[in-house]
């Protein structure tokens, strides 16, 4: 599987647009991987994962037609994840919508339900964009891949997915705007012998010792790849993947921050990655 980061930001991305913090200033002066769009990514050019509203600006950079693109999985409707009036110009103001695959969204009840309060909404739209509510641990089948949904602490009010993703003997696991993983996701990775050939992990806290509701810093990512290799979930030859960077450590530019996850067998990500796992 090939797995492209569309954007490795935090909802305020780096730099904020009004911050001037010494991570924000220096993403300013350098560019480049210091700069941070909100959360998307793209497997195998088959499944994009969260759909942001830096979506539209992600394509032009990354070189990615989302009308090309027949699954959509979500994690939870904050907006740097999910961004209903964009997705509904899929469809919308499009001269070609009839001519576009069907897309088929995933998610909690919460997905179709914003989709469907957008200015430009109309049942005909449904003609193309298809929903299915997910459940936890029941997997699903989306094209060549079996996905499995797990909840997460991260909003109180509504079910927040992480992802367990599997095509044949290959399977990657979803941790984004994720606490630390939840013990039913250690025992179904157990209980079913996955071996695991990626793995990504929320890093919004960066190298603060601190722990927060909600997200991980790198110590917890740390601790959630020694854990998944104790279990043999995970070995040498996983790759591990830190993203969602906030600007909130004060210190953790992609230089500094890189260097931690270097040191400890981790790849920081940055926009427009490309990864084989």
């Amino acid at each position: 599987m090939k797995l492209k980061f569309l954007g490795t930001g935090a909802s305020e991305g780096i730099p904020s647009m009004y911050c001037k913090c010494p991570v924000c200033e220096n993403a300013r002066r350098k560019k480049g991987k210091e700069l941070r769009s909100r959360s998307g990514f793209v497997l195998d050019g088959k499944i994009a994962i969260d759909f942001s509203s830096d979506a539209y600006v992600n394509t032009v950079k990354n070189d990615v037609v989302f009308g090309e693109i027949p699954y959509l999985l979500i994690t939870h409707t904050h907006e740097d994840h999910y961004y209903p009036p964009d997705l509904v110009m899929r469809v919308v103001k499009n001269p070609q919508d009839g001519l576009q695959p069907v897309l088929n969204v995933y998610g909690n009840k919460f997905v179709e339900k914003y989709f469907r309060e957008v200015h430009f909404f109309s049942e005909r739209i449904l003609n193309w964009v298809n929903f299915t509510e997910l459940k936890q641990t029941e997997t699903v089948k989306i094209g060549e891949y079996d996905v499995t949904p797990f909840y997460t602490e991260h909003m109180q009010n509504e079910d927040c997915f992480v992802y367990l993703i599997r095509k044949g003997d290959e399977a990657y696991l979803h941790l984004v705007d994720s606490s630390e993983p939840q013990r039913i996701v250690y025992d179904y990775i157990a209980e079913n012998r996955i071996k695991l050939n990626g793995v990504t992990c929320d890093c919004t806290f960066g190298s603060m010792t601190n722990e927060f509701y909600g997200h991980m810093n790198i110590w917890q990512n740390i601790k959630v790849k020694n854990t998944l290799e104790k279990m043999g979930a995970a070995d040498e030859n996983t790759k591990f993947m830190c993203t969602h960077i906030s600007h909130f450590g004060g210190k953790d530019t992609h230089e500094y921050l890189g260097k931690i996850a270097a040191d400890n067998g981790l790849i920081l990500a940055y926009d427009g990655l490309e990864v084989e796992i």
